[in-house]
């Protein structure tokens, strides 16, 4: 590990320690994705359950397989996660003071939390739900085919994209302790946000106006429980509006 003349490291030294953490990551990631491949059938079991015994078809000849290897790399990112944070406190940690540790430490911890939250409220109640919905529009005459590739394409940009976005109140939070926002400012910032979660909606989701409010309106209930974090906080610590 190179340092610098006063024991800091130095840039040399900083990227290759970025480097290290990135092959382990990546090496985990590798590991994971075969594992994954071996319990491919397992794990596609858990993906068809929230559509409640539906039957799929496949329209062209890679699909399946294609499909197949999607649902091994969701899977392997997920398994991935916790290492890829692990990893990340072990490259922040050394720039860190003691009590800046406790914090980002707690911080880090709290990602994961909020990641699982939202890839397991995703999975066990909005993906039944809007699956319910959106096959509600089916009539006699007009019959449900669904590819299974279109069908774990919604499933996985759905869950992936609900572990990301219960992220928000972390964020919100961390501008918060670092005094770049307060409760009143985010309030005010209430109305381009809302904007803001349609965009981003629009683009993790399928191009229709009803997945992209399936996925906006839970997380807009999400930046609406981080204003009142924020606002308990400036409470307990006396701080005035």
């Amino acid at each position: 590990m190179m340092k610098n003349d006063n024991g800091s490291m130095s840039i040399i030294g900083h990227l290759g320690e970025l480097r290290k953490r990135i092959i382990v990551v990546l090496l985990f990631l590798i590991v994971f994705f075969v594992i994954s491949y071996k319990f491919t059938d397992q794990l596609f079991k858990i993906l068809l359950k929230p559509s409640n015994g539906l039957e799929f078809i496949y329209t062209k000849p890679e699909e399946l397989l294609m499909t197949y290897l999607k649902v091994d790399l969701m899977f392997a990112i997920l398994f991935t996660s916790p290492v890829f944070l692990i990893n990340l406190w072990k490259f922040v940690k050394p720039a860190l003071k003691a009590e800046e540790r406790v914090y980002v430490r707690r911080l880090i911890f709290m990602i994961l939390v909020f990641f699982i939250i939202g890839i397991t409220f995703a999975y066990f109640v909005f993906l039944p739900l809007s699956i319910k919905f959106l096959l509600s529009f089916s009539n006699r005459m007009v019959r449900d085919m669904i590819s299974i590739g279109n069908y774990m394409s919604f499933v996985i940009s759905l869950v992936l994209s609900f572990g990301g976005l219960f992220e928000l109140p972390i964020v919100v939070i961390f501008l918060h302790k670092i005094r770049i926002v307060n409760v009143d400012k985010l309030k005010k910032l209430r109305k381009f946000v809302i904007i803001i979660i349609l965009a981003v909606a629009a683009v993790l989701t399928p191009p229709d106006v009803v997945s992209q409010l399936i996925l906006s309106a839970p997380v807009f209930l999400l930046y609406e429980f981080s204003i009142l974090l924020c606002s308990l906080m400036e409470k307990k610590n006396g701080i005035k509006k």
